[in-house]
């Protein structure tokens, strides 16, 4: 080990010596190589001919700080060696070679990176989407051998099952991203800088974990940055519908119509038409539907309900503050090229064949930028709580060298950026991880993405197929570190049949964003607008949604601390068993719940056939218990969503049907007997930035399935200023008989209390002041 590298010089370039340099500290530095030590698992390595090597974070490389000791170098006949645990990795320091060396210390294998090309033609696929050709998702190249999966910018127009671009995770135990290209930027800016030119520069990140897949989403946490934690009402029931709205609408008959059905809803999402004088690209009001628009964002604020628009990043020359714009952008604005974008725009003001003219912003240029984000500051002000950033048609761009900036994460990280946004949790709904010009976009793809979006899915069509190919492509985007997927539930194009609905409406619940939206009001998407027993069936599954609040949360807080997504494929928990790979129409939701959504007709499938991993496993809703390892086909009705919990976990949710803001609402802990296990439950105030310091709590929840004894343990980090909710009452599942002898934190359930549920395997006692007095203490 040797004396420290050499100090950053202001232009965030270092200069290396000739002689080899260990700091001790992660970063070895020898003639024209630089390896850093991240984690023993995650190495970065540049070579430079000229020496000169780069400090300024990219997206994708948010962190430069982390650093292991966990390694040991050798150099020697212009070779440097670094070992650590997981691999051992060499390469000549004076000449490039085509990169390192590896060693996978799991297998014996010996790899080496694939660079990317210097030069990047985008397929422009974005034209041929916009000139209705629906055929793009063909030029999306195939995965590579053991990769599992990890992204597609949208799914618009897909009818089924189509290939999917890499994520990090292979079933090699390894993955190579090439940041050679990618713009740098800075933390306090909405600038990016372009690389400096040194040709023969070369920049990547291995990431070695054998079958550790939970190991490699930490160490892209590390590298990339963590996902934010949204707003708790996020997690509830969102509504949004393609159709000219009005206030009176969410007022009169929306809302009424939940609270009839005893149905919360949590965020409206209000599309394109509240915008004029056009309604596709304008950026005024539409006052003709929004009379008050302050009034109707107070009246959904004081029912607890978000609201998000609607934004087509074009603007109409005859928009009323196109001038203003113009002016900010410094008169550059560009005109728009395609006949589709400047279709759209005409569709807007609803005259059929007009074609312009229609005006688009480069993201790239700061006073562009500027000049588009102002036109944002008006409804902000009138109390609009994030945006929807609809781009597909939309011809906006960020000037930048090919390949070198994903103009999505690129935007999505300028909405978050906001001062306004900085005081908020809510992340833009938006596509992800390539650009309207080439939605392929295979590169630089979506890296740093997570920090930025809930990513928009896009316009599907709704059959079975695209059903069940959203249930794999949810959890595979876990796999880029992307935890808020949101799809269109129902599908967005076409009628819907009564029971792909209910299926859809049961997946969404156990999704991580639940968000119904179809194509027109012709579409239906709301469970009182079929009939029985496809109502009653839909209808349950929004108010399952509803009370599940408190586990979502816990998870996203989780995917926050650690990296992994709230929706996981089985094998990240699973990785040596061949099942977890095979049984891609299930997943884990958080890290207690199995859920399997049905995917197909009943016409042609009665029964779900479902891997049940090691242990016992609890339905949720009847009580039976499987015992794993096996496979079992399980009968399925219409009402059935066929979720099962480990045993020994416990359940947090909401006694009743309420806003999902409502942190203070009283608990149910539906406990899963046949096992001893320990459970999570996260508390915060659900809104502000307090979660990042110390203003949370943790309540640990462990089941003693011999003693029948329930105990909860909670610590927080700092004082909290909003109570935490009260447990209401224990649900015992998976018992046959009447409990008895039942404690929680030492305090006695009186016997007679238990309330036998026979037909579910379900037992049920409220708490009495002494057991909660007995919590209060102990938390």
């Amino acid at each position: 080990m040797g004396m420290a590298a050499a100090a950053v010089a202001a232009t965030g370039v270092r200069h290396a010596s000739a002689a080899p340099l260990d700091d001790n500290h992660g970063i070895v530095t020898s003639d024209n190589i630089r390896l850093t030590v991240i984690t023993p698992g995650l190495i970065r390595y540049e070579y430079s001919p000229t020496r000169r090597f780069e400090d300024s974070p990219t997206l994708l490389a948010h962190h430069r700080t982390a650093r292991s000791t966990a390694y040991r170098t050798h150099t020697s006949d212009g070779v440097v060696r670094i070992d650590t645990e997981l691999l051992t990795l060499t390469c000549p320091t004076s000449r490039f070679d085509g990169g390192p060396d590896i060693v996978l210390k799991h297998s014996g294998a010996r790899v080496r990176p694939t660079w990317l090309s210097d030069r990047y033609v985008p397929q422009l696929t974005g034209v041929a989407f916009a000139a209705n050709l629906e055929t793009w998702t063909t030029s999306v190249p195939p995965l590579p051998p053991d990769n599992l999966g990890g992204w597609l910018r949208c799914l618009d127009s897909v009818r089924a099952e189509t290939s999917m671009q890499p994520g990090l995770l292979s079933r090699s135990g390894w993955h190579f991203l090439d940041d050679t290209h990618s713009v740098l930027v800075r933390d306090d800016s909405d600038v990016f800088v372009r690389r400096p030119a040194r040709p023969g520069y070369r920049d990547g990140y291995i990431f070695v974990y054998a079958d550790d897949y939970k190991r490699a989403l930490a160490d892209l946490r590390l590298l990339s940055g963590a996902t934010p934690l949204l707003p708790r009402r996020a997690f509830g029931n969102w509504f949004s519908r393609y159709a000219p709205y009005d206030e009176r609408f969410y007022r009169e008959v929306l809302i009424p119509q939940c609270e009839r059905a005893g149905v919360a809803l949590d965020v409206l999402v209000v599309d394109t038409d509240f915008k004029a004088p056009n309604s596709w690209n304008g950026w005024n009001w539409n006052r003709r539907l929004f009379a008050d628009p302050r009034r109707f964002i107070s009246w959904a604020h004081d029912r607890h309900m978000a609201v998000g628009l609607n934004i087509h990043p074009s603007i109409s020359g005859d928009d009323p503050r196109y001038p203003e714009s113009a002016k900010t952008a410094g008169g550059t604005l560009r005109s728009a090229l395609t006949p589709a974008a400047r279709f759209f725009s005409a569709l807007g003001r609803r005259i059929t064949g007009a074609l312009g003219p229609t005006f688009v912003w480069d993201w790239g240029n700061r006073a562009h930028l500027t000049s588009f984000m102002r036109l944002h500051d008006s409804f902000e002000r009138d109390g609009v709580d994030f945006w929807w950033l609809d781009w597909i048609i939309d011809e906006s761009f960020v000037g930048a060298t090919p390949g070198a900036i994903a103009d999505d994460v690129w935007i999505a990280r300028a909405y978050t950026r906001r001062p306004r946004a900085t005081a908020s949790r809510w992340l833009p709904l938006a596509r992800n991880g390539a650009s309207y010009w080439d939605m392929v976009g295979t590169r630089p793809g979506p890296w740093g993405g997570h920090r930025h979006t809930i990513h928009f899915t896009g316009d599907t069509y709704s059959t079975w197929e695209t059903l069940a190919f959203e249930v794999v492509f949810t959890h595979a985007e876990g796999n880029i570190g992307l935890s808020y997927v949101s799809h269109d539930i129902g599908g967005f194009k076409g009628q819907t049949d009564p029971e792909r609905y209910v299926r859809w409406m049961q997946f969404g619940a156990f999704s991580p964003i639940m968000r119904i939206h179809s194509q027109s009001i012709d579409t239906p998407r709301l469970p009182w607008e079929f009939a029985s027993p496809f109502r009653e069936a839909a209808t349950a599954a929004m108010r399952i949604r509803s009370r599940l609040v408190p586990y979502l949360y816990t998870a996203a807080r989780i995917a926050h601390d650690t990296g992994l997504p709230m929706v996981r494929g089985m094998y990240l928990d699973w990785p040596r068993r061949r099942e977890a790979y095979e049984f891609r129409h299930q997943y884990m939701l958080g890290d207690d719940l199995l859920v399997a959504p049905v995917v197909r007709a009943a016409s042609s499938v009665r029964t779900k056939r479902i891997w049940f991993p090691e242990g016992r496993w609890v339905n949720i809703v009847t009580g039976a218990s499987v015992r794993g390892p096996k496979v079992v086909d399980v009968p399925v009705t219409l009402s059935d969503i066929p979720v099962y919990a480990r045993a020994g976990s416990t359940l947090p949710l909401t006694r009743g049907t309420v806003p999902a803001a409502d942190g203070a609402a009283p608990l149910t802990l539906k406990v899963f007997a046949g096992a001893s296990g320990s459970s999570l439950l996260y508390h915060d105030d659900g809104h502000s930035g307090d979660y990042r310091d110390t203003g949370y709590s943790w309540t640990t929840i462990d089941w003693d399935d011999e003693a029948r004894a329930l105990s909860l343990d909670t610590s927080s980090p700092g004082p909290l200023t909003h109570p935490r909710p009260p447990i209401g009452r224990i649900e015992l599942v998976g018992v046959d008989s009447r409990p008895s002898g039942v404690t929680v934190n030492s305090a006695r359930i009186p016997d007679q209390r238990w309330v036998m549920r026979p037909h579910d395997r379900a037992a049920t006692a409220d708490i009495d002041g002494s057991v909660r007095d007995r919590l209060r203490r102990r938390v």
